[in-house]
Parts: structure tokens; C-alpha cells; sequence
């Protein structure tokens, strides 16, 4: 899945989700933003806060997707039944 920011900050990424040998998925995130005109100690603070923010946001859709089964702990696949849209 790839993004480009088109609104705020300039911003661009790639997030690829593996499947490991133990069955869990791995997600590696690439975040792509100008530096811009910082020194180094700023431009390293910098970098802590949206690293920071990535690890929140991907904590959140790994709490987002464990938790989204149905009843019977079928995996979400989709879709808003309440709004008639497909759900498998």
C-alpha cells in the first residue's frame, strides 16, 4: 500500500505486509518527507516525532484489526453491513 500526502505536509510512503513463517504479518513502513532547512540536532528530533507517530498509528491498526473479528471469530473481510455494502 503506497500514499502520497496531497493536503499539509509533503509526504509520501509504502507499507508492505508479509506473512511470516509463524503465520503473523510483518509491516515494514517507509515514510518519505522533505528535510528541509534544520540542523542535525533538529532534524534528528524531527525524525523521533514522525517515527513516534508511525509507531502510535501502526499500534492502533494492530489493535483495529486483532480486535475486528465477528461473532464467529471470522476475520472482518470488508464492507459495512448496516450500510447494505458487502462483508465477504
Amino acid at each position: 500500500m503506497s500514499w502520497v500526502g496531497v493536503d499539509g505536509a509533503v509526504n509520501s510512503g509504502t507499507a508492505t505486509f508479509t506473512e511470516t513463517e509463524e503465520g503473523d504479518t510483518q509491516i515494514h513502513l517507509v515514510c518519505e518527507y522533505p528535510r528541509g532547512d534544520q540542523d542535525e540536532a533538529s532534524e534528528t528530533g524531527h525524525v523521533e516525532v514522525v517515527r513516534n507517530s508511525a509507531q502510535k498509528d501502526l499500534q492502533q491498526f494492530k489493535e483495529l484489526i486483532e480486535g475486528s473479528a465477528d461473532e464467529t471469530g471470522e476475520p472482518y473481510q470488508g464492507g459495512d453491513a448496516a450500510a447494505g455494502e458487502p462483508t465477504g
